[in-house]
């Protein structure tokens, strides 16, 4: 039914994936839809290549996994699930979330040539570096190959964010 109300003359939105679970998690849906919507979410996300971590922003015949931004829009809404609902998730759901955010970082991390003027984008590469960095467990690295840790992740955001003030303030 999702996949329905979201659909345009493009195909499916499935940056609405994450909308889905913060609802669901929300109205107390049950964990497998939780646990389903994600592991749809994995099935679609690149799993290696330069493409890593990345996906397609409609869900039709052909896959395009060119823009870049992508990842952008659903770890957003990722970021808000991981604070509001990730604890109480069982450990199937949590590795799956995990695995997900996991190859995403290598993406977020690598679309690193943002520019502050392209601000919807950059505050919202902000904002995931910044809420990832805050929430992921620390106890362990993330960005796949990349090894990060979550203090570089909040760093690399937080400096972002002091960029983007400084060249407002003027």
């Amino acid at each position: 039914l999702w996949e329905s109300v979201y659909a345009s003359a493009d195909g499916f939105d499935t940056t609405t994936y994450f909308d889905f679970i913060i609802e669901a998690c929300a109205a107390g849906r049950s964990e497998e839809d939780i646990l389903w919507t994600i592991n749809k979410f994995r099935s679609l996300q690149a799993q290696s290549g330069e493409e890593l971590g990345r996906v397609p922003r409609t869900l039709s015949a052909t896959l395009n996994y060119s823009d870049v931004n992508n990842i952008e829009f659903a770890l957003q809404l990722a970021s808000v699930a991981l604070a509001e609902y990730y604890p109480s998730w069982s450990a199937e759901t949590k590795a799956a979330f995990d695995d997900f955010v996991d190859k995403g970082i290598y993406a977020l991390w690598i679309h690193d040539n943002v520019a502050p003027t392209y601000s919807n984008i950059y505050m919202m590469h902000a904002w995931n570096l910044i809420a990832l960095g805050e929430y992921l467990d620390p106890s362990r690295t993330w960005g796949d190959s990349l090894n990060l840790t979550t203090k570089q992740l909040a760093d690399k955001g937080y400096e972002y964010l002091k960029k983007f003030y400084d060249l407002t303030a003027t």
